[in-house]
């Protein structure tokens, strides 16, 4: 029985390990929220620490059992964790993506500096440490600009300045969030998409390119696979099989984000992880694999990397995004149709609170969406947005007057 040590008590990877008989030391951190009883009934042994701030606890535990019962691999599917991930596997010689590969797909700045030089997806962009840099980025680009996290994700403190006016209120703002340097790049027009990918020894598969439903920098739905000119989708597939090498990611899934500009494909950033958004419950429905099973069974050689994936359908999300306030009513549940293709979640009641959503932490602690299969990404689309129609929450928010006035939130297609 192989042994492997996972950081982070993603409840899906934990059932996928179990199923495939492997031996598990989960590592998590009791405190947060993730970690449930479940977690633990999944594994083989489970240890309360820090993995978020602490990797030196983390390397004492992992070398002490790897001398105990060696590991096949150390795994983790959370965002916090792929740096750790990447510095015990290399330390333990288990293979999987090197730790400069991984930290330039965290640290945006070495992302683009590892860009610059090539003719892959051109960006203007600069590194600012305080307004001043900001200031002089908006003047030499002259147009609109997005200030983000060094080694942010999920769309939290993304700032867009439209105009050198704009640089005081949203410097004092970013400094504010804690924040003394941050990436500034120019906003790329256009839809966006994601290519999600598999890798193995520098071989690259695409998955699947997602179209995404934007509100402003949050998503609020995602559909796949998309419906694209067969030349566009070969240059977009091609440009993020270049980006990973030029990165060093050869190993284990990657989710790459990307603009169709009118200039061509840019790529905006990516993880060496799966996608969110309930990105791998839409793979089972379009494209028939469970990526997460992948993402343990290639690495560990218990099934090999297919050559490619054919969909086998289409497969949509979207998400509810009912008015802040107290929620006064859910309606529409009742008539919902019978489809083992279709799933609907409403994680408020009566009673709860709402709360405005800005990134995709706050739409994922909400909980209400829609996903639904289809023959294709067109006849997915429609079927759940035909739910999203039928389903509204209703809130209260509390007016000046201390009155209750009614809303409906439904979002439209």
């Amino acid at each position: 029985m192989k042994s492997v040590a996972i950081i982070g008590g993603n409840i899906k990877i934990l059932q996928r390990a179990r199923d495939l008989g492997l031996h598990v030391l989960l590592l998590h951190d009791f405190r947060n929220e993730a970690f449930t009883p479940r977690c633990a009934e999944l594994c083989d042994d489970v240890i309360d620490v820090d993995f978020v701030n602490d990797y030196d606890a983390v390397e004492r535990v992992i070398l002490a059992r790897h001398e105990e019962r060696p590991f096949a691999g150390v795994f983790s599917l959370d965002e916090d964790a792929l740096v750790a991930v990447a510095r015990l596997n290399q330390l333990l010689s288990l293979g999987g993506n090197s730790l400069p590969a991984v930290w330039r797909l965290k640290d945006k700045v070495q992302m683009r500096d590892s860009l610059r030089g090539s003719d892959l997806s051109p960006v203007e962009y600069r590194h600012v440490r305080d307004g001043q840099d900001l200031e002089g980025f908006l003047r030499s680009i002259e147009r609109t600009t997005v200030l983000k996290p060094i080694r942010g994700c999920g769309s939290e403190d993304v700032f867009i300045v439209n105009d050198v006016r704009d640089v005081e209120r949203v410097w004092q703002e970013a400094r504010a969030r804690g924040y003394t340097e941050m990436l500034a790049e120019e906003f790329l027009e256009g839809p966006e998409f994601s290519v999600d990918t598999f890798s193995a020894d520098g071989r690259h598969v695409v998955l699947a390119i997602t179209r995404k439903l934007m509100r402003g920098s949050l998503e609020i739905g995602h559909s796949m696979p998309s419906i694209l000119d067969a030349g566009l989708a070969d240059r977009c597939s091609s440009m993020v099989s270049r980006f990973l090498d030029l990165m060093g990611v050869a190993h284990g899934p990657a989710h790459t984000e990307i603009r169709i500009t009118a200039d061509g494909p840019r790529i905006i950033e990516s993880q060496n992880r799966i996608g969110g958004g309930r990105l791998h419950e839409l793979m089972e429905l379009a494209l028939g694999i469970d990526v997460t099973r992948m993402a343990l069974t290639v690495p560990l050689g218990i099934e090999p990397l297919p050559e490619k994936i054919d969909p086998v359908g289409g497969a949509a999300v979207r998400y509810f995004l009912p008015e802040p306030g107290k929620v006064l009513e859910v309606s529409g549940l009742a008539n919902l149709p019978k489809d083992d293709k279709l799933q609907v979640r409403i994680s408020v009641k009566p009673g709860d609170d709402v709360f405005e959503q800005h990134t995709s932490h706050d739409r994922n602690a909400l909980g209400c969406f829609v996903i639904s299969g289809g023959k294709d990404e067109t006849d997915a689309v429609r079927r759940a947005e035909h739910i999203l129609r039928s389903i509204q929450i209703t809130t209260t928010p509390e007016a000046d007057g201390g009155e209750n006035v009614p809303t409906s939130s439904m979002l439209e297609a």
